[in-house]
């Protein structure tokens, strides 16, 4: 059984999920959703950029190595 299921396609009870119970749920949703505060868009924005650099580091590591091997294409 595939992981996510699209629009048609059928919830645990068995009901299709239509485009009229998509668009209210997607209400709901909004309703509920409340923007990140300047303190929690910053954590994320630091969190962001230190996994970025950590694979960054990583993927340079992995080039340097592969260098002083001698694997790496010319």
């Amino acid at each position: 059984m595939p992981a996510g299921r699209g629009l048609g396609e059928k919830r645990s009870g068995g009901k299709e999920l239509g485009l009229t119970e998509f668009i209210e749920s997607t209400r709901r949703l909004a309703k509920v959703l409340t923007r990140p505060s300047r303190k929690e868009a910053m954590l994320v924005f630091k969190i962001t950029l230190l996994g970025i650099a950590v694979l960054g580091g990583v993927a340079f590591a992995i080039t340097l190595l592969f260098y002083f091997i001698g694997l790496s294409p010319r």
